[in-house]
């Protein structure tokens, strides 16, 4: 039979023809020897992404880590939290913080806040009037702050917040709500939000140190002439007090984080290496001046290896 098509194909004059069609044969039943040779199937991650209407390809590829885990855990909230920015959802910044979070194939709950808080200004996104700008007022102090703590209307106005900078410091300022911007309180947040306040950075230019020695071994830490703590307020004063509202409600406070805080955030503004040092039972912030490394516990400046020789019950657990 084969001898007679192979002969009846070469009187057509279409060997050629002939050869390719026995190939193109051969081939589809070796495709069937191993039928397990197709794409991998999607995964949920994919899946889920491509069902999103709002993200570019681009943006889609930064997850690709993530879609390699092939786990959703945290991914979905996140997924959903990008796509919901809208005109948003495809900036350099989104794709960054994306990039950073997804860099280990597994998104977290942490890695969920941060995508929650695109901008890092301690606003939620859904509460933010520019979520991949921290500052949408452009004067310097943040949204929060614009926000939460000096209360602003309408952070596209910048005259109101130009009218504010003006009257620095005889301004009215907020005590923080506890989940001022929907996001927790901290003493990191009460810092990195001095880092821009207004407030903080005016009082910051009259510090001061009063030595009790040429050696400039103890001394009292001053702001505007005066002691930094002038004393306790046991009142029920209602949020979280923050550097910026301690400095403008006569100094009081109620324990010594506020003015550890509050120490910390003035020395940083004026150009200092200070340290918010939480010892569990105490705070207090640590500084280099001159060189040399000291305490301040409320307005009193130490040496540090003597101050913590001293107090031997107290021992830095945390260091911002």
């Amino acid at each position: 039979m084969g001898i007679i098509l192979v002969a009846s194909l070469i009187i057509g004059g279409v060997v050629a023809s002939a050869y390719f069609g026995i190939n193109a044969f051969n081939n589809h039943n070796n495709s069937n020897e191993h039928p397990n040779q197709t794409l991998p199937p999607l995964n949920d991650v994919q899946r889920y992404l491509d069902s999103m209407g709002n993200l570019t390809d681009a943006v889609k590829a930064e997850f690709a880590p993530v879609i390699q885990s092939g786990t959703l855990d945290y991914v979905k909230d996140a997924i959903k939290e990008i796509n919901d920015l809208g005109n948003y959802s495809n900036s350099p910044m989104v794709r960054e913080v994306i990039r950073e979070v997804a860099k280990d194939g597994i998104i977290d709950y942490k890695d969920l806040w941060r995508i929650q808080d695109i901008d890092g200004d301690y606003v939620k996104n859904f509460g933010d009037p520019n979520p991949v700008n921290p500052d949408t007022m452009g004067l310097g102090f943040g949204d929060l702050n614009s926000l939460f703590v000096y209360k602003l209307k309408d952070l596209t106005n910048k005259t109101e917040g130009e009218e504010l900078l003006k009257n620095i410091p005889n301004v009215n300022v907020s005590s923080l709500i506890p989940l001022a911007g929907n996001t927790y309180h901290s003493y990191q947040k009460a810092l990195d939000i001095s880092s821009m306040d207004p407030v903080v950075k005016y009082y910051s230019a009259k510090i001061g140190f009063n030595w009790t020695d040429n050696s400039k071994t103890y001394g009292t830490f001053l702001v505007d002439g005066e002691l930094s703590h002038l004393g306790y307020d046991h009142s029920s004063t209602p949020g979280i007090i923050i550097p910026a509202y301690y400095l403008t409600h006569e100094r009081l406070s109620q324990h010594c984080g506020t003015s550890a805080t509050t120490n910390t955030a003035l020395l940083r503004a004026a150009g200092y290496d200070a340290h918010f040092v939480d010892c569990t039972i105490h705070t207090v912030t640590e500084v280099t001046i001159e060189g040399k490394d000291y305490v301040i516990d409320y307005n009193r400046i130490w040496p540090k290896d003597e101050y913590f020789k001293q107090a031997s019950d107290l021992h830095p657990e945390r260091i911002l």
